[in-house]
């Protein structure tokens, strides 16, 4: 087994496991019992075990002895139905946002890596943004996701400019901490984030957020156009039907005004 091909088949193993739970009788089993169900050593359906317990996603019966699945999957079920949830309610705001202003809509999502673009709708112009759904962009370029980079709490946000690797992708990309900080701030007070071509040469954007029942900001509607038909009345124009799309989602989903 090569260096490049033990971290798959370890992870096929684990997922092996975790998938023994749907199947067998009892929801609870033992090291022994996944062993010879799967034909793994015990050694190694111990330590897959050992880990998943460390992790919440797996729990042990002190008594028993025995395993079953823990509530980490339940928060990750929760998860997914939220996100779920939020590209059904976005849905017609985007296909709005796309006919109304004629140019592309994008639903951006924050992972742990950056932002992702989950969604999308392409308005009636010839010349369209196409940036692809699932693109992962890093927090400081782009306007969804410096939307939400800004409105993350205090903590969490400095822990992620302080991580934060400042690549360059035009003479407009944000260039180092304080910079970024700063921007932050401007988009707090104003309550959303533009770009303009700070990731792509000739392609400029704007960018609110959407806020759930919570009172935590969940994602970013934005507007991406070609710089060519990016006008300051044109952007002012964006500006107020993100913000507006934006406020409406918020209502959607639960969040207070």
């Amino acid at each position: 087994m090569t260096e490049q091909e033990y971290p798959l088949h370890t992870l096929e193993a684990a997922f092996d496991v975790i998938e023994s739970f749907l199947s067998a009788q009892d929801s609870a089993q033992g090291v022994t019992e996944i062993s010879r169900r799967l034909g793994l050593s015990k050694t190694r359906v111990f330590r897959i075990l050992y880990t998943l317990t460390g992790r919440g996603y797996v729990q042990q019966d002190p008594h028993t002895q025995k395993y079953t699945l823990g509530l980490g999957f339940l928060a990750l079920g929760e998860a997914v139905r939220n996100r779920i949830d939020l590209l059904r309610a976005a849905e017609p705001f985007l296909v709005e946002l796309a006919d109304v202003s004629g140019d592309t809509s994008y639903l951006v999502v924050r992972l742990s890596t950056g932002a992702m673009l989950a969604d999308r709708r392409q308005g009636r112009q010839m010349l369209q943004v196409t940036t692809p759904i699932g693109q992962v962009l890093p927090h400081h370029v782009g306007a969804g996701p410096k939307v939400l980079l800004a409105y993350l709490p205090e903590p969490e946000r400095e822990h992620a400019i302080n991580q934060m690797e400042f690549t360059s992708y035009t003479p407009n990309t944000i260039a180092d901490r304080d910079e970024l900080r700063q921007y932050v701030a401007r988009v707090l007070e104003q309550g959303y984030a533009s770009d303009e071509g700070d990731y792509e040469p000739g392609v400029c954007a704007v960018g609110a957020p959407v806020w759930d029942h919570s009172g935590s900001v969940v994602a970013a509607l934005s507007i991406a156009v070609p710089q060519s038909r990016y006008s300051e009345e044109r952007r002012k124009q964006l500006i107020e039907l993100a913000m507006d799309a934006a406020r409406r989602l918020s209502a959607a989903l639960g969040a207070r005004q």
